[in-house]
């Protein structure tokens, strides 16, 4: 999985003392899905680690997300 932002217009009010900042981000990492079949289904587990590989302007860092679905009532 990848990711790039671009920040298409510069900061501005009272806080952007230093300037517009337009930022601008790129990086990548490994996603994964997992239904287990004890779960019948109705379980599933995802999860995303993406790494910043560039960072103008912006904090530079690591995002991780971790989605857990469970599906309720009866299926046809």
């Amino acid at each position: 999985m990848a990711i790039y932002y671009q920040q298409v217009t510069g900061d501005s009010g009272s806080g952007a003392i230093l300037g517009d900042f337009k930022g601008e981000s790129y990086g990548a990492g490994p996603s994964f899905l997992w239904m287990p079949k004890s779960g019948g289904g109705k379980f599933s587990v995802t999860g995303t680690w993406l790494h910043d590989l560039h960072a103008t302007d912006r904090l530079e860092g690591d995002y991780v997300v971790v989605t857990l679905a469970w599906q309720f009532g009866a299926t046809k």
